[in-house]
């Protein structure tokens, strides 16, 4: 018996819950716990192997909401801008398996121009890069893998990609101990970028000072696969429950005001929330999203269920100011291999401008022109033990109609739900400015 047909008895011997558990997830009650819990293994590998879950929960009303969001975000008239600088980011990078120095030689070739130019480059680093650990994967069974990332690699995501910011934040930090969270941290201080989300001696907020416009880059996750940080060393990781129905965010709150007070113009969060292989955030976790920004927060750069959902522009009414934040929930895997995933494949950058300056004599600052690059991860198996793993352009590489020609028919069914039903029908809303999807052609 293969791995898909051990899942599939293993799903089938779950009979008339199906319906109900995988359809229509129910938000978390509790801890979430996917390492303890026979259900949610289940469940996670339903997701994984089968059936990437594409409809938001019942009666949650998601689904129409996002598809009525307006993600244009504007100056205001009448603002006058003295600073403006450019910001990228990229998702999960989870650079284990098949993606090796060697099977990566042009993995970010066609995304370059997306991030050339930019002031700052922000991406999650999925997995800690503990030169004294082993390498990729290692699976124990009935256990959540540890991760370590190679030097080569990381080293490649600053200098192809122009990474300059990692958040360290996820469930994959602690997978190798205080150890190779203190190593991982010595491997981006001698790089000289910034990070956060992990910490050596106490929770610090982090200032990125660019051309005279301060960034707070505040980065939490909301589990470690089951492990526990040791008692006493609760800073080592920034640790908020994201997913839990009730959801403490006095760390968030804490962190804010620390930036605020030391004079940041704008407030990033970089959030590991929500389930995985699920196309919608859940109801709590876009409740959680609202919370956030009222604490202050601009933008909320979301990650960890490896595909992408979609993003929300949310107002609300503070002091008798109207307020915009982004909420991006997940923007899928920069660099990732979930080969039987199908929608794991799609993901997007995300780019967007921050201008400071006077509005009535008052010192504020704003995003604008917003934008994303819709990609496609590509892993051709060369038949000779290497992989040629790229990320290209999915618009492009859609819209080249000679390269759907030569797809079988399967491959070809797949690249067209992922532009119809994935792209056009869960991601973007129903109206857009064009300005929003960036092409590397037009680039050119």
């Amino acid at each position: 018996m293969n791995k898909e047909q051990l899942l599939r008895k293993l799903v089938k011997c779950g009979g008339d819950l199906l319906p109900s558990v995988f359809q229509y997830p129910k938000a978390q009650k509790g801890a979430y716990n996917i390492v303890d819990s026979k259900l949610e293994k289940m469940k996670w590998a339903y997701r994984h192997w089968f059936n990437q879950i594409e409809v938001a929960e019942k009666d949650s009303g998601l689904e129409e909401y996002f598809k009525s969001q307006d993600l244009s975000f504007k100056l205001p008239e009448g603002f006058i801008v003295e600073e403006e600088i450019s910001i990228r980011a990229g998702g999960d990078l989870l650079a284990v398996d098949i993606l090796t120095p060697d099977n990566t030689p042009h993995i970010f070739d066609e995304v370059k121009s997306f991030f050339a130019g930019s002031d700052l480059v922000s991406a999650n680093l999925e997995s800690p890069v503990a030169p004294s650990k082993p390498l990729g994967r290692t699976q124990v069974l009935g256990h959540a893998a540890q991760m370590n990332t190679s030097t080569e690699m990381l080293d490649k995501f600053i200098n192809e990609a122009g990474i300059n910011y990692f958040s360290t934040a996820n469930n994959h930090s602690f997978d190798w101990g205080e150890e190779g969270l203190l190593e991982t941290i010595d491997q981006l201080d001698a790089r000289g970028v910034y990070h956060s989300g992990m910490n050596r001696d106490q929770q610090e907020v982090l200032i990125a000072s660019i051309k005279g416009i301060k960034v707070a880059l505040l980065s939490f996750t909301m589990e470690l696969n089951g492990r526990v940080l040791p008692a006493g060393k609760e800073q080592l990781i920034n640790l908020v429950p994201f997913n839990d129905e009730v959801c403490d965010l006095s760390l968030v709150e804490k962190q804010v005001k620390e930036a605020r007070s030391k004079g940041a113009d704008f407030i990033i969060v970089h959030a590991h929330w929500g389930w995985e292989f699920e196309m919608y955030p859940h109801k709590n976790t876009v409740d959680i999203g609202h919370r956030i920004i009222e604490l202050g927060v601009d933008a909320i750069l979301g990650n960890h269920p490896h595909v992408a959902q979609p993003m929300e522009k949310y107002s609300y009414e503070k002091e008798g100011i109207t307020k915009e934040g982004l909420i991006v929930y997940a923007m899928g895997n920069f660099v990732g291999y979930h080969p039987k995933s199908r929608n794991s494949q799609l993901a997007y950058l995300v780019g967007f401008k921050l201008a400071k300056g006077k509005l009535h004599e008052k010192e504020r600052c704003f995003i604008h022109e917003l934008m994303i690059m819709p990609t496609l991860a590509v892993h051709t198996n060369l038949l000779d033990g290497r992989y040629d793993s790229r990320i290209i352009s999915f618009i492009d590489y859609y819209e080249d109609k000679d390269n759907l020609k030569v797809l079988d028919l399967k491959d070809y069914q797949d690249i067209r739900h992922l532009y119809d039903k994935v792209l056009h029908g869960i991601l973007l809303p129903s109206y857009y400015d064009k300005k929003l999807l960036y092409s590397s052609k037009a680039s050119k």
